[in-house]
């Protein structure tokens, strides 16, 4: 099954990176006018959930969500298409900066699919602050020590704990366990049975 492939027999595309830079900055340069373009097309003005719109290269446009600056998805039909396909634009944070995700769904074939991660794939390295995703996140350091050192160890806790004291037998409630305790000890004749 080639990459991108889904069930349906459409195909899908993605492509993004970490920026150094804020979310509302990633949403002002991806998502609005000519900032469309860098991934789609540009767009004669701003993009309205649920207003359709023309793009400047005559695609049909539906924002179905809008939610500055941290998701944008639309459905888009080109007029040489015979079906609507779905782009999206997430906005994500990330320990230093933010990940801009590109999504497209429902592209015709496997050339539609690495044109755009292709397209995509340039102008995400454009941006002067991008770092590639790594593909896990780095291991965390188990100590600070190195083999064959101690680490160092721990400082107790300085705040105080409950201690539970014991009861003693004059003052402990009796219970049916307790008295049935008593009597296995000192044997059943020691206490008198209630009738």
């Amino acid at each position: 099954m080639p990459t991108g492939l889904t069930a349906n027999g459409s195909f899908n595309a993605g492509a993004r990176r970490t920026v150094d830079m804020t979310a509302e900055d990633a949403w002002r340069n991806w998502a609005q006018g000519q900032g469309l373009g860098r991934w789609l097309e540009p767009s004669a003005g701003p993009l309205k959930e649920g207003q359709e719109a023309t793009l400047k290269d005559g695609t049909w446009v539906l924002p179905v969500r809008v939610r500055p600056p941290h998701h944008l998805r639309v459905r888009l039909k080109r007029a040489r298409q015979a079906s609507a396909w779905t782009a999206q634009l997430r906005i994500l944070p990330a320990a230093r900066g933010v990940t801009i995700a590109l999504h497209a769904e429902g592209l015709l074939d496997a050339a539609t699919r690495s044109a755009f991660i292709e397209r995509w794939t340039k102008e995400l390295e454009a941006i002067p602050s991008a770092k590639p995703m790594a593909t896990k996140p780095p291991a965390r350091k188990a100590s600070a020590a190195r083999p064959g050192k101690v680490a160092p160890a721990r400082k107790a806790s300085a705040r105080k704990t409950a201690v539970a004291k014991p009861l003693d037998k004059k003052s402990a409630p009796r219970t049916a366990g307790s008295v049935s305790r008593e009597r296995s000890a000192r044997g059943a004749a020691a206490l008198p049975r209630k009738k």
